[in-house]
């Protein structure tokens, strides 16, 4: 799931005051005349003229600068895992320490392209959370409908010219760890936004939106994973990769993306433990049914196994994959590596998305050769495990 500031306030309240003019009696029947900005009443009392609200721009946490147009109040956008529909998206504040704060507004159910709508309640002053929950998706890894329990994005501000947003895993796991992050304390909201806004897409480690666009961590919020706006396809690639994660670990892609979160708030450790040092909990399936609370840790589920089945330990210590290298790895990079051995037409993309591939295929052909198997065995070792995992059943 790619500048240290302070968010200000966007509405300067500019109080008209009201000159509250006394009228002069003068001796002998003189008359007495008042000026003001409001107007006199016949008791000698003025009304004060109408306060005036003038909309400042929000403040570009990246630039520190304010944005090119004014904050508003309507905005749209879609849920995407896959497309996502039936999901409600609400709309809050978010608090210095990084919580949610005073609800905005609330959207229809999305549609079957996950596309929705809201008017808040008021043109928000400083950030905003979008929570989409309910609803569902197909999964492209494995074709299962996957319930949808809760997707978030924390964008910096809604403006006229930025008021579209993508509500994706990857922005759900960068809106908690933004949240983890400034419930320490110690750093600013904006600081907070800038240090977890590419803790999502940076499990790709394609890290296409940084490497080509320092405004990448605001700008990939209104992207489309898979469009013309997603370079080289690496965030479509990302989600793809999580799909496969949960084939691969038989688990609901929810608890995929609860895990994940909980362990990016961990800094990606490769003992999987959450913000606190707690290991990541994940749990497993009983007689078909998931059970989210049967003690199993990512790090348990993540071992290499031994014939009989059990753990692979080394002094005691579990002998597993670790979470960024091997989703960004061998659920995407393989992929890639598989489309190239079957086709030169396609090492043009692999050599693309990675660089240091480019003589992959250069060695002895034996040894290619031997690569390519090993390659397309995974492969076909991942999508075979469909037929026998428990997730299969959700549909």
């Amino acid at each position: 799931m790619k500048n240290s500031k302070s968010i200000s306030a966007t509405i300067i309240k500019l109080l008209a005051t009201s000159a509250i003019v006394l009228s002069l009696s003068a001796c002998g029947g003189g008359g007495g005349g008042s000026t003001g900005s409001g107007s006199s009443t016949g008791s000698g009392t003025t009304t004060p003229s109408p306060v005036v609200n003038q909309v400042v721009n929000p403040t570009d946490p990246v630039t520190n600068a304010p944005t090119t147009s004014p904050a508003t109040n309507q905005l749209s956008g879609v849920v995407v895992s896959a497309a996502t529909q039936g999901a409600i998206v609400t709309a809050y504040n978010v608090r210095d320490d990084g919580s949610n704060g005073t609800l905005l507004g609330t959207s229809a159910a999305t549609d079957v392209d996950g596309k929705f709508s809201m008017t808040l309640s008021s043109a928000p002053a400083g950030m905003v959370r979008l929570v989409a929950t309910g609803g569902s998706f197909v999964s492209e890894a494995d074709a299962t409908k996957q319930p949808n329990k809760a997707l978030e994005l924390v964008t910096p501000y809604v403006t006229t010219d930025f008021n579209f947003f993508v509500i994706t895993p990857a922005t759900h796991i960068a809106s908690q760890v933004l949240a983890s992050t400034a419930a320490k304390g110690g750093i600013t909201l904006g600081a907070a936004f800038n240090a977890s806004s590419m803790a999502g897409l940076g499990i790709g480690r394609s890290n296409t939106f940084m490497s080509t666009n320092q405004h990448g961590g605001i700008d990939y919020l209104k992207v489309v994973p898979g469009s013309s706006d997603d370079p080289l396809h690496s965030y479509l690639d990302l989600l793809s990769g999580l799909e496969w994660f949960g084939v691969r670990y038989d688990l609901p892609s929810s608890v995929v993306l609860q895990a994940v979160a909980q362990s990016a708030q961990g800094n990606y450790a490769a003992n999987a433990v959450d913000a606190a040092g707690n290991p990541v909990q994940v749990g497993k399936w009983n007689n078909g049914v998931f059970d989210p609370t049967a003690p199993m840790t990512l790090d348990q589920g993540m071992a290499w196994k031994n014939a009989d089945g059990s753990n692979q330990m080394i002094n005691g210590v579990l002998v597993h994959d670790q979470l960024v290298p091997f989703i960004s790895l061998d659920m995407i990079q393989t992929f890639y590596r598989v489309a190239a051995c079957a086709s030169d037409a396609a090492k043009p993309d692999l050599y693309k998305r990675y660089p240091s591939d480019s003589n992959l295929f250069a060695g002895d052909p034996a040894t290619v050769a031997s690569a390519c198997t090993y390659f397309a065995k995974q492969i076909s070792d991942l999508k075979a495990s469909i037929k026998t995992n428990n997730r299969s059943s959700m549909k």
